[in-house]
């Protein structure tokens, strides 16, 4: 019986870590994009804010 409940426990991890590596993945992605869409860096400091600030609110959508 014991035996059962560690492999019922593993396959029960496994689920969750399959779960938390598509959830990763995904994010991934969407950050790819966002990465993908942004200009090229610039010298101008009010530009380069302005931008870091899109970058993290860009993050904090996609956690949630």
């Amino acid at each position: 019986m014991d035996r059962e409940h560690r492999l019922s426990a593993a396959l029960l991890r496994s689920g969750k870590f399959k779960e938390a590596i598509a959830t990763l993945m995904e994010w991934l992605r969407k950050m790819d994009e966002t990465l993908a869409e942004q200009k090229l860096t610039s010298t101008d400091l009010k530009f380069l804010k302005s931008q870091l600030q899109m970058q993290q609110v860009s993050s904090i959508d996609h956690v949630l």
